[in-house]
């Protein structure tokens, strides 16, 4: 799965995982981006991670931060056509 999260979100939940945890080291992993968003510069996180992966990552997001659940969600299968 690649997971796009601003990286505000990104931040709290690395902030709120128990440092060398496989959650944190997903999150740990990604690449920050910077890329035009409506108006402004968007500032993101991506980063891949399995299905089983994202599933536990929105379950974490939904005790500490919501707002990245929904994102977290919303990350797109990698491969095959």
């Amino acid at each position: 799965m690649l997971i796009r999260i601003s990286r505000a979100y990104h931040e709290r939940l690395v902030s709120q995982l128990v440092d060398k945890s496989a959650l944190y080291y997903t999150l740990m992993n990604g690449m920050k981006i910077v890329s035009p968003g409506a108006g402004e510069t968007e500032k993101v996180v991506e980063f891949i991670c399995d299905a089983d992966e994202a599933q536990r990552l929105v379950e974490t997001a939904e005790q500490c931060c919501p707002e990245a659940a929904s994102q977290i969600a919303a990350g797109k299968p990698m491969g095959g056509n």
